[in-house]
């Protein structure tokens, strides 16, 4: 009997062996199977049960054998299963990481072609400075932010003009905003045809002459064939139309049109990404696919996961400086805390972390609160805790978490 309890043992310490490959696996467990088999006949010698019917010696015999070997396969399972979850996690991770180093590719040929057009700039007249003053507020990831500012731009340069902003959006210029009123929210067919042909993006009244009113034509393309916008200066003072003036103008909408570019591609690039910046630390986009697939191993396994959501009225508001130290607080609790299995997750809808805990059921995860309460002495938080059981809801869990 002491052989079956060890024989038994063995079959649920094999199954949860990572390190054991599935081929040597099932040599073990068949091996180990006609053993138990095989001494599970004393059974009945052993407990001495006189005169058993047929359905009691097949019960005895062969009923803790495939009880043993249920549970046994069923671990082997999971664990199995959990590897190539992971394995495709990591698979995901692989791609995520090409992506952002394809961005960050692009991002320094970018900077090689400003610093190509601030070299130029340096060499011209004192004028210069005005445009290397823009190009700092220029150089940023934010497309609404140098959309509004496009003639705060303009004016370093030209700062005695008159200017309206037109952007070019569904096949049309679409009047945004002017340094002055009375302005026209439309522009006529023969100026928009005139910018269509001439391919040099910046046009002053000594080359349409008498054509129009308009003392320079200033069109912001992102390549040959695709433009962004038009920018009309109406009025300006006579000293400011001159060779030096055109000629900066030139090199700064050349300049603007490529950091307009990288910032579109930047946010192509990051709207179908997973990861949320530099660190590891992940979007919500991520987080919604993964508690749909934790949800579906809960409903269809039975296998438990935990959230922990950790919110703070002081992760709000935070300037570019005190954003970057709270990232990297979260992340060094992320390396010191948590295991390689769990993600960390940023919501930006309500500026609070989560991280997911696969596998783990949540009376466990009671000593991880424990771990990482010490964040209340940097930050007043307050935090909660989610499980994804086979009762759980999707609508429910996003809306707890603020995602949906």
């Amino acid at each position: 009997m002491i052989i079956i309890y060890l024989l038994t043992a063995l079959m649920f310490i094999i199954s949860i062996q990572q390190k054991i490959k599935l081929n040597l696996y099932i040599v073990l467990f068949l091996s180990l199977s006609f053993i138990y088999i095989f001494y599970s006949s004393d059974m009945l010698r052993y407990l001495n049960i006189q005169n058993p019917s047929i359905y009691e010696q097949l019960f005895l015999k062969y009923f803790p054998y495939v009880l043993t070997a249920t549970i046994s396969l069923y671990i082997r399972f999971t664990l199995e299963n959990s590897k190539k979850e992971i394995n495709n996690l990591k698979s995901k991770l692989g791609k995520l990481d090409d992506k952002i180093r394809r961005i960050l590719e692009l991002s320094s040929k970018v900077r090689k072609e400003k610093r190509e057009i601030e070299k130029r700039l340096i060499s011209e007249d004192k004028e210069s400075l005005k445009i290397r003053e823009s190009i700092s507020e220029i150089s940023n990831f934010n497309i609404n932010k140098i959309e509004n500012n496009i003639l705060n731009y303009f004016l370093k340069v030209i700062p005695s003009a008159q200017m309206s902003f037109y952007k070019y959006e569904d096949s049309n210029y679409t009047y945004k905003y002017s340094t002055y009123e009375n302005t026209r929210k439309t522009l006529p067919i023969n100026l928009l045809e005139y910018m269509q042909k001439n391919k040099n993006p910046i046009q002053t009244s000594l080359d349409y002459k008498d054509m129009f009113k308009e003392k320079i034509l200033i069109s912001i393309k992102l390549n040959e064939n695709k433009t962004y916008g038009l920018v009309i200066v109406e009025d300006l003072d006579f000293y400011d139309l001159n060779k030096i003036t055109i000629k900066n103008l030139s090199y700064f909408v050349d300049l603007l049109s490529l950091q307009i570019q990288n910032v579109l591609i930047y946010e192509k690039q990051k709207a179908t990404s997973f990861a949320y910046n530099d660190k590891n630390i992940y979007n919500l986009d991520f987080l919604n696919k993964m508690v749909i697939q934790e949800l579906a191993m809960a409903k269809r396994h039975n296998i438990n996961s935990s959230l922990i959501s950790v919110s703070s009225s002081d992760f709000k508001n935070l300037d570019k400086t005190k954003e970057d130290k709270l990232f990297e607080e979260m992340e060094y609790i992320y390396n010191k805390v948590f295991r390689t299995t769990d993600i960390l997750f940023y919501n930006h809808k309500n500026c609070d972390f989560i991280f997911l805990l696969p596998l783990t059921k949540i009376s466990k995860v009671e000593n991880i609160l424990n771990k990482i309460d010490y964040i209340n002495n940097l930050y007043h938080t307050s935090m909660k805790t989610i499980e994804i059981n086979e009762d759980a809801k999707l609508i429910e869990i996003q809306n707890s978490l603020g995602i949906n």
